[in-house]
């Protein structure tokens, strides 16, 4: 685990949170009380921030100057699908 630098809240109530360690959590919270559902390890360095856009997209950036897109409702089922990898661009489509 490393520093945790950003951390939102979804339009679905979840907490994201970004880190040092290229790690991003999604948890659910009850009062005071958390669980992780999902970590994402798909950037190769420190993951800075993330934002969630319109149309359930989660879109995250990194120290490996990478910006990779995530669409909630395949990360809500688990089931991350649909990767498309442009070398030019480094962007990454989930």
């Amino acid at each position: 685990s490393g520093s945790i630098f950003c951390i939102i809240q979804l339009s679905s109530g979840e907490l994201v949170s970004c880190s040092y360690d290229n790690t991003i959590k999604i948890y659910n919270i009850k009062g005071l009380q958390y669980e992780v559902l999902q970590t994402l390890n798909y950037h190769k360095d420190i993951v800075w921030k993330i934002a969630e856009l319109k149309n359930k997209v989660l879109v995250s950036c990194s120290n490996d100057s990478s910006i990779i897109f995530y669409n909630k409702d395949k990360l809500t089922n688990r089931s991350l699908v649909n990767l498309v990898y442009d070398l030019l661009t480094k962007i990454i489509v989930f």
